[in-house]
């Protein structure tokens, strides 16, 4: 508007002059007027260049957002694919019942059942291989205590009946709930609150230590099977 205004007074002045006779003056402001008028013109087309600009500009803009979303979407339906398979956590009678239950196998391998239906110990440095292995199938990055075989052991030795067994197995069980819950806690710590649902290893911790719990409430509340 400016510039506009300035090109309007000049000629203005310009007439003016050219009624007084000065037509020098005259020429001058003309020849003022031409240049602001080539001034406009490459204003207005550097006005155009900068909204050519501004318009590829939101065109790329666009092309990534459309890419983050497609990068999202997949990473989505990668994790939904690697998650993993729900862990499932039988009940105190079905461990009574099942030679091939999951938990029984960490002491299982140590006792043997005679006719009479006493529990007796079979081999020690079975069950411990065993019981280390089913420990490192959960999760390996579980703090190994040398302690923790030879304790399993000792206790094992203790068990003359089904309901020892039970409490044994009780206690076992609260170890594992005690690991998991350190263990989700430095996760907590590590990783904050950001994507943490989307790490497999904590989502599994997670309902590992919610089926150990539901078990253990089983055991506490549901009334257990005596052997004859």
């Amino acid at each position: 508007m400016r510039l506009s205004e300035a090109v309007e007074k000049l000629r203005r002045q310009a007439a003016v002059s050219v009624q007084t006779g000065k037509e020098n003056d005259a020429r001058e402001l003309l020849f003022q007027k031409k240049k602001v008028m080539q001034a406009m013109e490459k204003l207005k087309s550097r006005i155009e260049l900068f909204d050519e600009l501004a318009a590829k500009l939101n065109e790329a803009i666009s092309v990534k957002e459309s890419l983050l979303i497609s990068n999202m979407a997949l990473d989505l339906e990668v994790s939904e694919i690697k998650a993993p398979t729900p862990v499932r956590i039988v009940s105190p009678t079905e461990v009574s019942q099942n030679d091939t239950d999951d938990s029984q196998h960490l002491y299982m391998n140590n006792l043997e059942f005679p006719e009479d239906q006493e529990l007796q110990v079979a081999s020690d440095s079975q069950g411990d291989i065993h019981a280390e292995n089913e420990l490192k199938s959960h999760e390996e990055s579980f703090s190994k205590k040398k302690s923790t075989g030879a304790d399993s052991v000792q206790s094992s030795r203790e068990i003359s009946t089904f309901e020892e067994f039970m409490d044994h197995l009780d206690q076992q069980l609260n170890k594992i709930e005690e690991e998991l819950e350190t263990f989700l806690r430095f996760s907590n710590l590590l990783l904050g609150s950001k994507e943490k649902p989307e790490y497999s290893k904590v989502q599994h911790a997670i309902e590992i230590l919610e089926g150990v719990r539901h078990t253990r409430e089983r055991f506490t509340f549901e009334p257990l099977l005596t052997v004859a």
